[in-house]
């Protein structure tokens, strides 16, 4: 840097620009996109493919597990599009929504789900962690059970360029009928697809469903048209 005109930082080259821009943590990357035209064409480069950033974490306390996962996905660049979280029953999942939704912002859509286990590599050691939960306590000889048993958290974080994601919800009381609630749900979704790609088939759809849910109506209405993931 020559006279303190701060133009030195303007004679770095692109090829060791972005390997400056591809270390750092998601915020600070964003903030350097907006320093002027040339970093933000080197940032679109170092995100210019599809990327998924996940991490787990098996704190026993809701929020410190959050706050992990969250440091650790957010650890290299990456502008979420969505974020998905599978909690253990001890957690809240409105809780869990809440401080994932306060870091990432409300425009970043967030599922939030009970597991029976996680598995992915960890927040704090990045060591590959396994975790089972649906094990029953009456079918094992010890009962040298672990203390955060069904406390802990796998959030995966999604960038997809070129594709717009949201979420939308299918709540239903115990006494409602399931078949309209679907036909609304399936219409919803269609709509949002025709909104955003002037298509009413989305390119795929990933769902979750609680215990007993039934998704095989959503699957005949719309499995010829897209591809879908279910989680159950």
């Amino acid at each position: 840097m020559e006279g303190g005109t701060g133009v030195g930082i303007e004679l770095l080259s692109e090829d060791v620009l972005h390997n400056i821009l591809s270390r750092l943590p998601a915020l600070s990357y964003a903030s350097a996109a907006c320093v002027s035209r040339s970093w933000r064409r080197v940032a679109a480069a170092v995100l210019s493919r599809p990327k998924l950033a996940s991490a787990i974490s098996l704190n026993p306390s809701c929020q410190d597990a959050v706050e992990e996962v969250l440091d650790s996905v957010l650890s290299r660049p990456i502008r979420p599009h969505f974020a998905i979280a599978c909690v253990g029953i001890k957690f809240s999942l409105e809780r869990t929504q809440k401080l994932i939704t306060k870091k990432l912002g409300s425009a970043t859509p967030v599922i939030t789900s009970f597991a029976s286990g996680i598995i992915g590599g960890d927040a704090m050691s990045e060591e590959f962690t396994e975790v089972n939960w649906s094990f029953d306590v009456e079918d094992r000889d010890d009962f040298d059970l672990p203390t955060n048993r069904d406390q802990g958290i796998v959030l995966i974080v999604g960038f997809m360029p070129g594709l717009k994601v949201d979420a939308i919800p299918l709540l239903r009381g115990s006494k409602e009928p399931c078949t309209p609630l679907i036909d609304k749900f399936v219409m919803d979704v269609r709509d949002y697809s025709a909104a955003v790609s002037g298509c009413t088939s989305p390119t795929g759809i990933v769902m979750f469903g609680g215990a007993g849910a039934d998704l095989k109506h959503v699957l005949e209405e719309m499995g010829g048209y897209c591809s879908i993931l279910c989680f159950g």
